[in-house]
């Protein structure tokens, strides 16, 4: 990774106790993927401010293959800028790694973790927003401050964590909630979201959890360990280059050597999905390549290790950089003011109606479906 060494100091800086890494690619994937981007860096930035943890993050943006790249496109808040960095995969050798598949999420994510600084490393969509309880959760587990300096003291953590629990030898995965495609469509303005999900987090749809043995199998919100243990395992699997259940082959690989948990309860799965699909039915998805789906009992991973020593793009010079934009506008950088009362509120009814003639809509093809299956046959 970028810096081996143990110790609080990574260069001239103090090591970050959080490196939160994700990919992307500046090509308007199913709507306005740029606006999910930064909204989802920007909230992250700007909520790691109110808890004074600027400092203790950073953000790794893995760009795969853009034309043009995302540290000149994406607009950042101020906050974000200070803690943003953009790993820029050149086209051609993303096209050249990726083979036959859209895009190679793995090496990517792989690619950023490695060139991360961070203690802990925590792997999330381009398109979700982590809300306040999970981050301050996890800094009241692996750094608590006294109450007086704005923490919670330890309090938190001994409140929501068993006995004994070791984040530091435990791979972590959360659950994610969806906000509707009917609102994140209308790609509201920054402090919308964030009250939005403030208000309706906790009510807002959860995704299924797996069963109780396999826990992982899950659209995740956050997988989080130390640093540790993603050079220990290298990572995400790079054969798995295709849509899917690459989460389910790097737990049971975690999990010959170390403890794994499911936090979601902890944090109050307070991780958002930014719905880009108008489809409420999760199956309801475009047919792609899908990797091979790891479980205990059937085809497991046979090694902890299955990539070698350059795993991550290793061999090649792909510097950190920051946001070549110029700086945020006052419209990027604008907090809540009383009009956007009236506006969310309207944005949220509105959603709220189409959302539920959306599931209506998929309720009565379902409905109808089954009924064509039952008379079909009995006519013929």
């Amino acid at each position: 990774m970028a810096d081996d060494t143990t110790g609080a100091v990574v260069g001239t800086r103090r090591r970050p106790l959080i490196s939160f890494v994700l990919c992307s690619r500046n090509d308007q994937f199913q709507g306005d993927s740029l606006w999910r981007l930064g909204t989802s860096l920007n909230v992250l930035a700007r909520t790691l401010q109110e808890l004074d943890r600027l400092d203790d993050a950073e953000v790794v943006v893995s760009d795969w293959g853009s034309a043009e790249p995302l540290r000149d496109a994406t607009v950042l808040t101020d906050e974000a800028r200070r803690i943003v960095r953009f790993l820029t995969v050149p086209p051609e050798l993303a096209k050249a790694k990726q083979r036959d598949s859209p895009f190679a999420e793995v090496i990517a994510i792989n690619a950023a973790a490695r060139r991360s600084t961070g203690e802990y490393v925590g792997r999330i969509d381009q398109d979700t927003v982590v809300g306040r309880e999970f981050l301050e959760w996890f800094f009241d587990t692996v750094d608590p401050r006294p109450v007086a300096q704005g923490g919670h003291g330890g309090r938190l953590a001994a409140a929501r964590n068993p006995e004994g629990f070791r984040p530091e030898t435990t791979a972590m995965i959360a659950n994610r909630r969806r906000v509707p495609y009917h609102l994140a469509v209308r790609t509201p303005a920054l402090p919308l979201i964030e009250r939005y999900v403030d208000t309706f987090g906790s009510r807002l749809p959860r995704m299924d959890d797996g069963p109780e043995d396999r826990y992982w199998e899950i659209y995740i919100g956050i997988i989080v360990f130390h640093r540790d243990l993603w050079e220990a395992c290298e990572g995400y699997d790079e054969t798995f280059l295709y849509y899917g259940y690459m989460e389910f082959d790097l737990f049971l690989r975690l999990l010959m050597k170390y403890e794994g948990a499911e936090i979601s309860r902890r944090v109050g799965t307070s991780f958002f999905h930014l719905d880009h699909v108008p489809a409420w039915s999760v199956g309801a998805k475009l047919a792609r390549k899908t990797n091979v789906a790891r479980r205990p009992d059937s085809d497991p991973p046979t090694e902890m290790r299955p990539n070698g020593p350059d795993w991550g793009l290793a061999a090649y010079d792909l510097p950190l950089e920051p946001s070549t934009r110029p700086a945020g506008s006052a419209a990027a950088n604008r907090r809540w003011h009383r009009g956007d009362g009236r506006t969310l509120a309207a944005l949220t009814a509105a959603s709220t109606a189409r959302t539920a003639v959306q599931i209506a809509y998929e309720a009565a093809r379902r409905t109808a479906g089954r009924i064509v299956r039952r008379v079909v046959p009995a006519a013929s």
